[in-house]
């Protein structure tokens, strides 16, 4: 767990977390939030979610994924990109 509070939690990203990853990228109603403009294939996922664990100050990027407490529930995801110090 990296951040918690009485009603959510951040963790990183884990390899149960692809098709839920999948299905949240390619859901265009959610393109609005990020810079989206196209679907991502499980493959690119995938291959993103190999590198990920990568420290923020090379990869200049972070994805962590928020979950219920109560329920351990993933409920969605927190992304910081183009970092720049």
């Amino acid at each position: 767990m990296w951040l918690k509070n009485d009603r959510i939690s951040l963790r990183a990203l884990e390899p149960e977390d692809l098709s839920l990853l999948y299905d949240w990228e390619n859901n265009a109603d959610n393109w609005s939030f990020g810079n989206t403009v196209a679907p991502y294939s499980r493959q690119a996922l995938h291959e993103y979610m190999q590198h990920a664990d990568l420290e923020l100050y090379t990869s200049r990027q972070l994805r962590l994924i928020i979950t219920e407490n109560k329920t351990g529930q993933a409920v969605g995801s927190m992304d910081l990109f183009e970092f720049d110090p």
